[in-house]
């Protein structure tokens, strides 16, 4: 589960529950990265998400062949992130 807390006191602003199941249960070990109101992040249900910051709706998300474990990058218009399948995604912005 990702959450959104106000700066302000620390409230719950929104939380996003990754996908579960009994033998994975979707941890989220990367740090989630924020750029132009969208935050990306990768999960152990094999997801690569973006959300809109303001409310934790998804914008989309991107199935990998494994767990997602990397903290995401971005640079020249493309956002960077790497999974336990060997693969290194890269998805243009």
């Amino acid at each position: 589960m990702l959450y959104a807390l106000n700066a302000n006191g620390g409230q719950v602003r929104w939380r996003f529950p990754t996908t579960s199941t009994a033998q994975n249960p979707a941890r989220i070990r990367s740090s989630p990265l924020a750029l132009n109101s969208i935050i990306y992040f990768g999960a152990w249900d094999g997801f690569i998400y973006a959300l809109h910051a303001s409310d934790g709706s998804q914008q989309w998300r991107y199935r990998t062949l494994d767990i997602v474990d990397s903290s995401p990058v971005s640079g020249d218009g493309a956002l960077y992130i790497g999974s336990n399948d060997h693969y290194l995604y890269a998805i243009t912005l």
